[in-house]
Order: C-alpha cells, then structure tokens, then sequence
C-alpha cells in the first residue's frame, strides 16, 4: 500500500474552483486549460469568457468594466512538506527525507512482505496519537507561560509565533530555540494538568486554589509527572550538548543554560556548572561588545546579565572560586554608572517622594552588597587556602555576620517597599515576586558562614569541652574555641529568625491563593533547592525550646505547632510539582503529632490545639528568610541608575522617567505618596527579644542576650525605635 493511499482524501472547496484551472474537453479534441484572472480570483468566482478565445476579457469584468488581468500563477510545490506527512512517515519507520524523495518515488514506494497491513482503523488511530501529541506540548508550553512571573526569558511572543510557523515541531526550529522549547517543555511539564501526564480524573490547574485552601495532599500528581518530567528534562540535556550549547556564546544560549539549572537534572543541590558557564559566556560577550555594539546593547543592565552575575557571585561565595567579573565588567552592565550607595547609606538617608524610585535604589543597593559580600568570601572564609587555615579569621567572619544582618534588614524593608509600588497587576505581583526572591538569595550568604563554623566546630580535637556562660562577651573567652562556640550561638539565632521568616513568606503566599506547586511565586530552581532543604531550616523550629521547655520567653508551644502546620500545608501543596518536594512530609506530620502531645501535657484540660486553618501566626522577627539555595539567584532583575534621593518634603515627582528592568508595561507610580506617613508605619528594625534560647549540640541549654540596642551599635547605626530616623 503506498503512504499516498493512507492520506485523507480531501474535497474540493469553493476557493478550489476559483483558483484552480479550469478544464474544458470538446469531442475529439485535446482539454483546453484557461486561468482565471485576477478579479474573478480575489472574488472567488467562476471566471467565465465567451467562446474558446483566453484573450478575451471575462463575462465579470465585461460586466463591471473593470480590467481583465490574468491572475498569478504560483508554481506548484514539487514535494508536501506538512506535518502531518512528515509524522505519518515517522511513525511508519519508512527511513525516507521528504526533502529528498519526490512525490512519484514515495507514492511507488511498496511495504515489505513481512511488514504488517494497516487497516484504516490503525490509521486513525496513528493520526489521533499526533494530534495527542500536539495537545500534550501546547498544554506544556502554555502552562509554563501562564505561571511565568520573572523570567530570564522575555520574548515570548516571537517564541510562539516562530514555534507556530514551524508546524509545532522542534526540529524545524533553530539550534538555540530548540533547546529553549525543550527546557520550557520540561519545566511546564512540573505543573501541567494534561490528562496524558496525570491520568485521567486528575485535578485541573483552575482547581488547585481551591485544594490549597483546603489542605489537600497533592503529592499523588507529582509522583505520577516524575517519570515523564525526568524524561523531557535528559532529553533537553541532551539536545544541548548535541547542539553545542557549553560553546556558543549568546543571549539566548545564557537564557537556555538558566533553564537547564532550573531543571536540576544533575540532582545535586550545588551544582555550579551551569553558573560558571552563563559567567563564562556572558564576559566573553562583554569583552567583544566594543566591536559588537549590538551584543553589548542585548546584555548591558538586562534581566538575564544581572541574574547571570549573582548567581555566580553566590556560587563562588560557596565553592571557594574566584568571582568572574571584574569591576569595568561591572560598569559596562550598569549603563557605565558608578556602584550605587551602601546599604547603610541608603537606608538611612531620606525617601523620595515616588515609590517605585525607593524601591528600585534600595533593590540595587542590595544586589551591590550581595555582590560585594561574596566576592570577599573565597579568600577569607570558603577558598582552599581558608580552609585549611587551622584557625578561621574571626575578624572577618564578625563583620561577615553583621553585613549579613544589615541584608537581611533591607530585604524586609524591599519588601514593604514592593507592596507600596503602584501600576499594572503584573507590574506589582513582579515586583513583590523579585523582593520575595532576593530575599531567599540574601540569605544564603548566612548559611554560608553557618556552614563553615559547623565545619570546624566538628572538626576540632576529641576532648574539648566548650561548655561557658553565654554572657561572657568575646575578649573574655581567651580560647579560641570558646570564642568559635560563642559565634556559632550568635549565627543560631539569626538562623531561627530566619526559618520563621520563611514560614511567614509562605503562608502569605498561601494566603494570597498561589499553590506553591506552579513557578508563579518563586523560580523553579529556587523551589526545588528550598524545598529539598526543608529539613535544615524546618529542623531549626522543631530543635527550638518553647517558653514551656525553659526556652525561649517570646515563642510558646502554640506558636511552635503553627508554624509546623504552615510547613505541612506547604509541604502538601508544592507536591504538586514533584513529590521529592515533599519528602519530608511524614516526618513534620509526626512532629506535629508529638507536640500536640506535649501541648496536651502542658495544658490538661486547656484548650484543645487550633485547627488548622484558623489560626494566625505572630508577627515574624524582620530579619529576612532562610533560603539555602545558596547557588540560586533572583529570577530576574537588572539595577537601574540610582537616583538621588530628594527629601521627603519635595514636591511631587513622576516615575515615568526611570528606566525599569524586566520591560515591566508600567503606568507609572502615585507621586502623591506621603513619606512622612510612609516613615511613621515602619516597625522596628529588629523585634525587642531581650533574651533568646538557642538549644546547645551538647545537650547545655544557653540563654543568648541579644538586643535592638546591641545590634544597632554592632551595625554603628543611631539607637531608634523605628527603622529609619525621622527626616
């Protein structure tokens, strides 16, 4: 049978008769072929001409006086190149390129004696699995752009117009785009709701809210998506190493990298390839920029260049490697402006008078302070030479510890900066998503000196007690493994504060109605990093004594349970993506039980615990949240030209004016915002704790004082009670 023969017969339409030859036959005479002309074709009508003459005009125009021209005459195509022929041969194995074979040779092409017959049933059958497989990568793609927030990838609209005109098949796309459709694949394969994924009966992506919000457990779906995601995730590595993707050097090569770290196929929670790599490529394109304006105008101060920058700052900060960028690299991708102010600086001086102004200052002071923070990482606490120093450089790791808590402060206030910002729905979630993802970012630097005091702590020599009085201020602990003790105390508490703060962002998120299972609030990699390390941050709330244990004063068992719960709901709804999110899942659940047990013996006949969806939990401390992505970035971000801060007083200034990253579609800000009002609403910069328990390892319960005052003076800013002083 020829694969002609398999085709679906089509029917002449009316445009047909218009626009094909018209064939007349005379008895005993050859057929006489005449074209129609260029009216009667545009009107899709018969082209009529008296007698057998083609040089006379047609009945139509004669009729309307118009000019008979003769139509165009496209020549016909010498070989079908549609999609559904070139799948058709596919999945009949013929071995044959259309591109090669003409028509004639396909047509006579007979099927070998032992091959089996198909009937037309099995056709149909084999035309519904491509239209099945059309379905199930437009769901992909769709659900992939539809949770999108901040991406490194921003043009969108080119990427379906071209994805369309390509018949919906990545081989017909360039190198570059094939592998952005297969990474994009792969990701909105983590949140899809496609029946040929999830099985049928399976919740719809309109439905997850509602189970949000009624705590159900999701885990089901991510399980049933592995496979499939796994699959769609190596095939996308492999489609980049076959294209060359680690040697080329692009703006959409870094974009596809990102991706691909986005992935996480290596399954590792640090694997610094991929940031290394966009670093790579993306200095190679700075230092030809001079002689490729064009290349420097697609990098300087964009989404995708900054999110290169800090990832790898970060991932050096942690790896103990060299920082790839210089400071003149760091110009050209600030628009060649200066470094703006410190962190210090811009939280103390003045507002202006535009919201969104005071927000994108204050963003790209902090991604500066990050940047520099970490480029001193390697060298005094991370590189091979610190390591093996037998002693670590307190000095350093003092003042690494109180700039990680100045970060952690201007993360909460770019935080309440992003909610004061004014414009499109877009414009906004965008900017509460940045802030909310900046934060997780910032502290991972905490983690990094965490990790590192934990290291040498367990290293030391067998036999040494460092059993002190936690009062005992550090001149006073001569030894040096008191002295190391003490600050491991001291990066225990801003640890605990910022578990909790991470609970809270979590259920704000919950409670805005975002299931945490889609890349709607934070970026793929960041979600899998955070939730794969949830053991760490979540074990940080349960080891902690509650005010009924002889711990802490401010934090009761109430508070404790919520904040469990919190994690168990969260927990429940990011399975949706992938059930390794959720692994850890039975071990809070039975955490949770346990602590309802000590409740119940605190408290016989008390109260009975609150259910899960009416309580509330308290005010978090404002140091920021724990993220241990420590080789994750923002999604997306690109620091703008600082401006100068105007007083408070200042007349009314419009925003129209500032060049904002991400191309957000902005309107412009309120410019009647009241800064004075804006200062008075602020808390305080860090919660009245005047003392806070932090459980020992060896089992000695230690009360740490640490105050507003203490730390205030450690960061030498001036004693207040709010977290700027009045203008």
């Amino acid at each position: 049978m020829a694969l002609n023969e398999l085709l679906p017969h089509s029917v002449p339409s009316q445009d047909d008769a218009a626009t094909t030859p018209i064939h007349t036959k005379k008895p005993g005479l050859k057929t006489v072929v005449r074209r129609s002309c260029a009216a009667c074709k545009a009107r899709r009508v018969k082209c009529e001409r008296p007698g057998d003459d083609d040089e006379v005009d047609c009945v139509g125009c004669v009729k309307r006086g118009w000019q008979c021209l003769p139509a165009e005459i496209k020549p016909r195509a010498k070989q079908r190149n549609g999609k559904r022929v070139k799948a058709i041969q596919e999945m009949l194995d013929e071995g044959r390129s259309i591109s090669s074979e003409s028509p004639e040779a396909i047509s006579t092409m007979a099927l070998t004696v032992n091959a089996p017959r198909l009937s037309e049933q099995a056709v149909n059958v084999r035309l519904g699995n491509i239209e099945l497989r059309e379905s199930v990568m437009s769901s992909l793609l769709e659900s992939f752009f539809t949770f999108r927030t901040i991406s490194t990838f921003s043009n969108e609209v080119d990427f379906h117009v071209t994805f369309n005109r390509a018949g919906r098949r990545i081989d017909q796309l360039t190198d570059v785009n094939q592998i952005l459709c297969g990474t994009l694949l792969a990701i909105g394969a983590r949140c899809s709701d496609h029946p040929a994924i999830l099985g049928p009966g399976a919740l719809r992506i309109d439905e997850l809210t509602e189970a949000t919000k009624n705590d159900v457990d999701l885990t089901q779906y991510g399980r049933a998506r592995e496979t499939a995601y796994r699959k769609l995730a190596q095939q996308a590595l492999t489609l980049a190493d076959e294209k060359g993707l680690f040697r080329q050097r692009s703006p959409e090569s870094i974009a596809a990298l990102m991706f691909l770290e986005g992935l996480n196929v290596t399954d590792r929670p640090v694997d610094p390839i991929f940031a290394k790599t966009c670093a790579n490529q993306l200095r190679d394109l700075l230092i030809s920029a001079y002689s490729q304006p064009d290349v420097l105008g697609a990098v300087q101060n964009t989404t995708l260049a900054w999110t290169a920058v800090l990832r790898d700052a970060l991932a050096s900060a942690y790896n103990g490697s060299t920082f790839s960028f210089s400071d003149d690299d760091l110009w050209l991708l600030r628009g060649e402006e200066d470094p703006p102010p410190s962190l210090e600086e811009q939280l103390t001086s003045p507002l202006h008078a535009d919201a969104e102004v005071n927000y994108w200052t204050l963003m790209s002071s902090l991604v500066q302070h990050i940047i520099e923070l970490c480029r001193e990482t390697p060298t005094r606490l991370t590189g091979v030479r610190a390591r093996k120093n037998p002693t670590l450089d307190e000095e350093f790791a003092h003042g690494y510890l109180e700039r990680c808590i100045i970060g952690h402060a201007a993360c909460a206030e770019l935080r309440r900066r992003a909610k004061l910002v004014r414009g499109t729905q877009k414009f906004v979630r965008d900017a509460e998503t940045l802030a909310r993802t900046l934060s997780f970012s910032a502290i991972n630097c905490t983690y990094i000196l965490k990790d590192v005091v934990d290291r040498r702590l367990d290293a030391r020599p067998a036999g040494i007690l460092c059993e002190t009085d936690a009062s005992l201020s550090p001149e006073d602990l001569s030894d040096y493994w008191h002295r190391l003790v003490k600050l491991q105390r001291d990066i225990q508490v801003v640890f605990f504060s910022c578990a909790r703060e991470t609970v809270a962002l979590i259920k704000a998120v919950l409670e805005a109605g975002i299931p945490l299972g889609t890349h709607e609030w934070l970026d793929p990699r960041s979600i899998a990093v955070l939730f794969t390390r949830a053991s760490l941050w979540a074990g940080a709330i349960v080891s902690a004594q509650t005010r009924e244990e002889g711990g802490m004063s401010d934090y009761t068992i109430d508070d404790k349970l919520e904040d469990l719960r919190w994690i168990a709901k969260a927990l429940r709804s990011v399975g949706w993506s992938s059930a390794k999110h959720a692994a850890c899942l039975p071990w809070i659940e039975q955490t949770i039980a346990d602590v309802e047990g000590q409740r119940a013996w605190f408290y016989p006949g008390g109260p009975a615990a609150l259910p899960d969806n009416d309580f509330v939990l308290p005010d978090p401390p404002r140091i920021d949240s724990a993220d241990l992505s420590f080789g994750e970035a923002p999604s997306s971000f690109g620091p703008v030209p600082h401006a100068t801060a105007s007083p408070a007083t200042s007349s009314t200034q419009s925003a129209s004016g500032l060049t904002t990253p991400f191309g957000f579609e902005h309107p412009g800000s309120d410019p009647s915002m009241d800064a004075h009002a804006f200062l008075a609403s602020l808390g305080t910069a860090f919660p009245p704790s005047p003392a806070t328990h932090v459980p020992a390892t060896d089992g000695t319960d230690w009360t740490v004082p640490i105050s507003e005052e203490a730390l205030l003076a450690a960061l030498n800013l001036p004693p207040s009670t709010d977290a700027f002083p009045a203008p």
